[in-house]
């Protein structure tokens, strides 16, 4: 994940997304991903990531962007579950879940 190709996508829903998210993830909702795909396809020889919130989606996600032709393809086992407790890895929030202040 450190080397600077490596494409991160997020499988999870947007309202997933939204929540929290590894900064520049890609958000490709996995019931979406083979009609979206080629808007990837420039990464097909890029190391893949691939994320959603236990594992599950993106190991799905993994078996379609292989049968794509995608070379390199990794699921974060444990999804960001795991990523947030128990590595504590940086996630970030987007702007939009902000609480805007009472007037």
């Amino acid at each position: 994940m450190n080397d600077s190709e490596t494409v991160i996508i997020d499988v999870r829903e947007p309202n997933e997304y939204v929540e929290s998210h590894i900064e520049s993830a890609i958000s490709m909702p996995l019931g979406k991903l083979k009609d979206d795909i080629s808007k990837i396809i420039e990464h097909k020889n890029k190391p893949v990531l691939l994320s959603c919130q236990t594992g599950t989606r993106a190991a799905s996600a993994g078996k379609i962007l292989t049968k794509a032709g995608f070379e390199q393809v990794y699921v974060i086992t444990g999804g960001m579950q795991a990523w947030e407790t128990d590595y504590k890895l940086p996630v970030k929030i987007s702007n939009t879940k902000k609480v805007k202040p009472k007037v």
